[in-house]
């Protein structure tokens, strides 16, 4: 019988490759749910970075991708947005919830999304992924808390000594996008231009 799944280790990172997608019920199940701070993110293919929308378009197009910086952009946004979010709309006291509500608008943003279920993040890796078969898909699972905490103590200072943006994951508290909820949605939001 060909095992279920196979698991490899490098730098930190564990593969758990799947023989078949029956398995991964089986492996959540034995395996992750004792892990609460866990949150997960599909991608239609292994091979793609964790990176985001704004990170990836300008390594594409060597960093003309949005035409302007990205505090530009989403300046840019906010006035495109204005009478547009109803009547008496919710105010949106952080850059990263303008962030949030322009990617749920399918603006280039430098947020990814997160869930706190496999299952949600498995549907969004099988939705995209090709279907010729000739790449993987996967589902990233991540300790959060853990990210957070390393990624800020590894990196505190830039080589000018001044403080260097963070890795965090944030729940925005606007209510404009029923989906976020329903999925138990999230975002991470690291140093522009780095992997996470």
């Amino acid at each position: 019988r060909t095992k279920r799944w196979t698991e490899t280790s490098e730098s930190g990172v564990l593969e758990v490759k799947l023989s078949s997608w029956k398995y991964f019920t089986d492996f959540i199940n034995q395996r992750m749910l004792k892990y609460s701070s866990y949150v997960f993110r599909g991608q239609a293919s292994a091979r793609w970075k964790l990176e985001p929308t704004i990170d990836r378009l300008e390594r594409k197009i060597k960093g003309q991708a949005i035409g302007c910086s990205p505090t530009e952009h989403l300046k840019r946004f906010k006035l495109a947005v204005r009478g547009r979010r109803g009547r008496n709309p919710a105010q949106l006291p952080t850059e990263n919830d303008w962030w949030a509500l322009g990617q749920h608008h399918g603006l280039c943003t430098p947020l990814l999304d997160w869930t706190r279920s496999p299952y949600v993040a498995a549907y969004f890796a099988f939705i995209e992924s090709s279907s010729d078969g000739t790449d993987d898909c996967a589902v990233w699972c991540l300790q959060h808390l853990n990210v957070e905490s390393f990624g800020n103590k590894r990196r505190p200072f830039s080589q000018e000594g001044k403080q260097r943006e963070s890795i965090e994951f944030f729940s925005p508290l606007s209510d404009e996008n029923a989906r976020l909820v329903s999925q138990g949605g999230l975002f991470s939001r690291g140093p522009a231009g780095i992997d996470l």
